[in-house]
């Protein structure tokens, strides 16, 4: 099954919405992009060097101490061994990496996968309610993409974002 087949068959797997050729990665097999409890998610294939891996972003609110998300996921009984790590991490993001040989993981192990990383955050990292990230009053009822990475942002802190760019 080629890339993007199979970035679609995760989408159809998670509920999430299949992107094609959008996400943070910039892959022309596209991403599957959405959110699950308030947390957004992406998935899809990242090239590393020389290897190809499938990535996974979560995204949540802000927080204050991001090395909690680092503990929470080395103290993870609950996630699937010899799926990947975690590749980066920040104050509203984690970013985990599962590198594989010659065929890409079942599918349904990937959402397993993700689902399992999603409840591994839930104590450390509040999900979205909603509400834009950077004025955190006005609504923001759908997903963003700002520089390719999806986001709850209102209409005028897209235009204030606009603005700075130009």
């Amino acid at each position: 099954m080629n890339e993007k087949d199979y970035v679609q068959q995760i989408a159809t797997l998670t509920g999430l919405q299949y992107f094609p050729a959008k996400g943070p990665w910039g892959r022309k097999s596209g991403s599957a992009i959405g959110q699950r409890d308030g947390y957004i998610t992406v998935i899809g294939f990242k090239q590393t060097g020389r290897a190809t891996v499938l990535g996974i972003l979560l995204r949540f609110k802000e927080i204050a101490q991001p090395e909690l998300l680092k503990a929470a996921l080395a103290d993870r009984p609950n996630l699937p061994k010899k799926q990947g790590k975690l590749a980066d991490s920040g104050n509203n993001f984690v970013r985990w990496e599962w590198k594989y040989s010659l065929s890409k993981p079942k599918a349904e192990e990937v959402v397993k996968l993700v689902d399992a990383l999603r409840e591994a955050l839930r104590p450390v990292a509040q999900a979205f309610d909603g509400r834009c990230e950077y004025c955190n009053s006005t609504s923001a009822s759908s997903l963003t993409l700002i520089d390719n990475v999806p986001g709850y942002i209102c209409s005028g802190c897209q235009e204030k974002d606009r603005q700075q760019k130009d």
